[in-house]
């Protein structure tokens, strides 16, 4: 999506006119990354240090030269409003434009640190932990009219919560653009136990952290048993048979391997993976001390994971990439391959609440392990109640769930179920000055390379919790979003906020002082 008013885009990679234009990626998950190949150099892309090394490994010499790291919770000057004059006399054949940038850099070096440099007219930038996956991150921006963060996909369970509340203790947010991608489940629950400003509680079908690990000590008891049946003589005396084989889906491109490692550890065998995967894992080992800063549960032990060409022993555990590998019927067949080996099937995701089931013998043969790297919406509905955002926009909003999303988080807006900020479309045109980027790449980074257009429109940011356009507001965008409005201060405010559960309960007011079925259109753009 590309942040409104700002040439600033995150999670997505096609080719933007504007030179000072800023990539900022979250996580390294596929789906975003649209539009980065072996050819891409469109502009700098800024990530943590574990996704620039998996970039760097997946698509070459290109990325190691267009991106760059940043420490986590370190502020960091992204953009600067241009202006005609320059404290600098510009030399001879050199545009003002990079006066200007090596102004920046020149102010934020460690020796001008503690001198005197206005902040006014830019954009900071906080690379903040989102423990979703080795290297994942939210973005936090603070510009002259707002913070914004950017959750992309996030986990918000207790360890994230004492990492992160200190900082927001700290820091306003204004706009929030949240993983919603569990918001929609779960089964709203109204307790008068409920205390504070909790509001509604929504149950999860989710495992906790405890349920996984009870869930992992399960399939550890099967499997021991089926050691003992296979040792005592109970199964075929095929030389090529082994006492089990548990294959595991886990959905996602990379992100689970330590559930998987926990698993192997539990039965004591090897992790089979492909030779892709090995690889990924082995860089991601290298990277366990600066991983362990965020959570040392992702930290990986290479010598626990084998390629399938260097393992042909039983027990093992397989990490296979195809839900058809973990079908009852290719079990069978696998297991007929092997001698007789029973082959067990796992699907380790969130998206098990919501596979058919087949069934009988089937059930026997397929566990489901319902674990997910995203927040529940209960942690999402706590983490906005956190926050007290002005406004919030769901990232992957449909529109039939609007309703459910005014309910579950417009109670936590600092004025509940209003919204006045970033409520204008994100495509319409900034007339109000230039941004320039302060981080450049290396000179090198465009030599003898052409930018390869990608002809797709900057996503939008979607639908945005709050009262519908006004007419002033669209005959003068700059009003909502105007770079002109004074930097606020950033210390959060201590005041108190209540949502009554009698309220919750009660009071069903809040469907009127929400936007109309007409005034959702033009929020949804229909």
């Amino acid at each position: 999506m590309k942040v409104p008013r700002l040439p600033v885009y995150i999670d997505q990679f096609y080719l933007d006119d504007n030179p000072d234009a800023v990539y900022l990626l979250s996580h390294f998950h596929t789906d975003h990354m649209k539009g980065l190949s072996h050819s891409w150099c469109a502009g700098l892309i800024i990530c943590e240090a574990v996704t620039r090394a998996l970039l760097i490994q997946k698509y070459g010499v290109c990325m190691e030269k267009c991106s760059v790291s940043l420490p986590l919770f370190q502020r960091t000057p992204l953009l600067r409003m241009a202006t005609t004059t320059s404290s600098k006399a510009a030399p001879d054949g050199v545009e003002e434009r990079d006066v200007v940038l090596d102004t920046v850099k020149d102010n934020c070096s460690d020796d001008n640190r503690g001198g005197n440099f206005s902040e006014e007219g830019m954009v900071m930038l906080y690379l903040l932990p989102a423990f979703h996956i080795p290297g994942s991150v939210m973005f936090f921006l603070e510009t002259p009219c707002g913070n914004v963060l950017y959750t992309g996909d996030f986990k918000y369970d207790e360890y994230a919560r004492r990492r992160l509340d200190p900082f927001f203790a700290d820091h306003t947010v204004d706009h929030v653009y949240v993983d919603d991608t569990w918001l929609h489940l779960g089964i709203p629950e109204v307790s008068p136990s409920v205390r504070g400003n909790e509001g509604t509680r929504v149950l999860s079908k989710m495992l906790s952290e405890t349920e996984l690990e009870e869930a992992i000590e399960a399939v550890g008891r099967r499997m021991d048993w089926r050691v003992r049946e296979f040792s005592l003589g109970k199964n075929s005396t095929n030389p090529l048979s082994g006492p089990y084989v548990v294959r595991v889906y886990l959905h996602n491109q990379f992100g689970k391997e330590h559930i998987v490692q926990r698993l192997a550890t539990r039965l004591g065998v090897p992790v089979v993976v492909d030779d892709a995967r090995y690889e990924r894992i082995r860089l991601l080992a290298s990277f366990n001390e600066t991983t362990a800063q965020v959570h040392e549960k992702f930290c990986l032990v290479a010598d626990r994971f084998v390629t399938y060409a260097n393992c042909k022993t039983f027990p093992r555990i397989e990490v296979v990439s195809s839900l058809k590998d973990i079908a009852p019927e290719e079990l069978r067949a696998a297991a007929e391959r092997s001698g007789g080996t029973p082959h067990y099937g796992i699907l380790m995701s969130g998206w098990a609440l919501l596979r058919r089931r087949g069934g009988g013998d089937d059930e026997a043969l397929v566990w489901e392990i319902p674990t997910t790297l995203h927040s529940t919406p209960q942690q999402i509905i706590d983490f906005i109640a956190l926050l007290r955002p002005m406004s919030v926009t769901p990232l992957h909003y449909k529109p039939c769930r609007g309703a459910m999303v005014l309910q579950r988080l417009g109670p936590f807006l600092r004025q509940p179920y209003v919204n006045q900020f970033l409520s204008v479309a994100d495509n319409l045109k900034d007339k109000a000055g230039e941004w320039r980027r302060c981080i450049q790449p290396s000179k090198s980074d465009k030599q003898g390379e052409e930018v390869v257009a990608v002809a797709y429109p900057p996503k939008r940011s979607g639908f945005c919790i709050g009262p519908s356009f006004t007419s002033e507001l669209l005959t003068h965008p700059h009003n909502a979003f105007s770079p002109e409005v004074e930097r606020q201060g950033r210390k959060r405010p201590r005041e108190d906020f209540s949502s009554s559960i009698q309220t919750m309960r009660h009071d069903d007011s809040f469907c009127s002082a929400t936007p109309s079925l007409t005034q959702l259109a033009e929020f949804l753009d229909l």
